[in-house]
């Protein structure tokens, strides 16, 4: 198994970083041809605008297109991520997304987060973080949830994404539950532990 990140912008070495003390093969995804030998990607939190922006100048959003909807791989969107899986350019998730909701960096902070596939109760890094306003999509499952009540976690298909860092905390549990999705033939499935 060996899992991508793009990693055009935004946090990708700390995703790299936790994929590493799990002891997962991982590589930084920047052409056509790494999307041709990884199982998976994560797409980091950073600056979905840019992140669009690049994907077009490096001639791979319709790689990520195929990639998504045709291959059908898992893929991970946190933060900027969650907003690029629900822009008109990949149209993943169906649902009404606000970017930097909370305000700017200085605004960041931290809430707790249960998570709907374990009942773990995890720290969430809130930094220019959207919101998710409505879901349009009666096949979109919630994963997670903050202390405001607010919907933090999402899944369809083989699309997973958090407005939240997991990334920035020392909790790998969403890190492992992304893995265990792809390790399994279902999608659907998440039954393997991985420990630290």
């Amino acid at each position: 198994m060996l899992i991508g990140i793009l990693g055009l912008q935004g946090a990708f070495i700390e995703h790299q970083n936790c994929l590493s003390r799990m002891k997962i093969n991982n590589i930084i995804v920047k052409n056509i041809n790494d999307f041709n030998i990884i199982n998976a990607l994560i797409i980091p939190g950073g600056e979905s605008t840019v992140m669009i922006k690049l994907l077009k100048e490096n001639n791979l959003l319709e790689r990520l297109n195929k990639f998504i909807h045709l291959e059908k791989k898992p893929v991970m969107g946190i933060c900027a991520g969650i907003i690029l899986l629900a822009s008109p350019e990949i149209n993943g998730f169906k649902i009404k997304i606000k970017r930097n909701f909370y305000g700017s960096q200085t605004n960041s902070f931290i809430n707790l987060n249960k998570l709907m596939f374990s009942n773990e109760t995890i720290k969430g890094i809130y930094i220019r973080a959207p919101k998710i306003l409505e879901i349009n999509d009666n096949d979109i499952n919630i994963l997670a949830k903050n202390e405001l009540n607010e919907i933090t976690g999402i899944k369809k298909d083989n699309l997973i994404g958090f407005t939240f860092h997991p990334e920035l905390t020392d909790d790998l549990s969403i890190h492992k539950y992304f893995i265990n999705l792809i390790d399994k033939d279902n999608i659907y499935n998440c039954n393997k532990s991985y420990d630290d």
